[in-house]
């Protein structure tokens, strides 16, 4: 592995050039990027239309298109750190010209299966807004449950914005969740790496919002366009609810993948220089290779 040759250059960007960036690296590895997300978003996807697709019953109020996809937005959202490990692992490997099958991700991402569990799934809440949709009964108001689910969500929408790269640190990193024969632990490794930048982080998230907010709404539109042009009917009907609007959601979910990786290069650029550092790792690589062939 050459440390110094890259697929995606190892420099400083603003917030716009990485958003750019990430637009540009979507359309290069659209197909490993994309169906690797979807390979662990379809399941996800089945398990959210379980919970809530009683909800679409009755698309004519807006009370209730809006409480769909709002239920439907917030499973997705809370999913998709777990539901990106594949991708994010394909992509740390992808740029330094690797090779990864499909059968390798999954034995690494499994073999960190318990990690991000934890984490994910325990610590930011999945099992949690999981579980409080699988208790709402069917009813045309909002239950207690529904009604919970904000004050869920805004801290793990706190932690998600003020340490958004566990899963680089989980999965590329491979820090342990406790300090072990003296590596640093992910919990201390996150603390080094998101404290000094983390108003910054902020900023970036909401910012991201925005940008996702109005590709969502582009994403889902050219859908419904290509959809009603073939059947000639424009109303919203059950392949719109069930299949476009979540697919238009797990490609946010891609996209924002791709982003939130290149954001983790550029922290580390800043925080820690470590365009130098693989030059250097680079150079000593060579150097170490040389002398083996000397002494042969």
């Amino acid at each position: 592995m050459r440390l110094d040759q890259t697929r995606i250059a190892i420099i400083e960007r603003r917030q716009p050039e990485i958003l750019d960036a990430a637009l540009m690296v979507v359309r290069k590895f659209f197909l490993p990027v994309v169906g690797l997300t979807l390979l662990l978003g379809i399941p996800f996807s089945f398990l959210n239309h379980w919970l809530v697709s009683w909800m679409a019953d009755d698309m004519t109020e807006i009370a209730s298109k809006a409480r769909y996809v709002w239920a439907i937005c917030l499973l997705t959202y809370v999913e998709a750190p777990l539901a990106s490990a594949l991708t994010t692992s394909y992509i740390g490997k992808a740029m330094f010209y690797e090779e990864s099958t499909l059968l390798e991700l999954l034995r690494r991402v499994a073999g960190l299966g318990l990690r991000l569990f934890w984490v994910h799934g325990i610590q930011r809440g999945v099992v949690i807004v999981v579980l409080l949709f699988a208790v709402t009964i069917a009813s045309e108001e909002p239950t207690f449950a529904e009604l919970s689910l904000p004050f869920i969500c805004l801290p793990i929408f706190l932690l998600r914005s003020l340490r958004p790269y566990i899963n680089e640190i989980l999965l590329l990193e491979l820090s342990p969740l406790r300090t072990v024969a003296g590596e640093v632990s992910a919990g201390t490794r996150s603390q080094r790496l998101h404290g000094p930048h983390s108003g910054d982080l902020f900023g970036r998230s909401i910012g991201m919002i925005l940008v996702t907010t109005g590709l969502g709404f582009t994403i889902v539109g050219v859908l419904w366009f290509c959809m009603a042009t073939l059947t000639n009917d424009w109303n919203w009907h059950y392949p719109m609810t069930h299949f476009a609007l979540p697919l238009a959601l797990w490609m946010l979910v891609a996209y924002v993948t791709v982003f939130r990786f290149l954001s983790y290069l550029d922290l580390r650029i800043r925080l820690e220089g470590w365009e130098v550092e693989l030059k250097i790792r680079a150079e000593a690589n060579r150097l170490t290779e040389r002398l083996r062939l000397g002494d042969a």
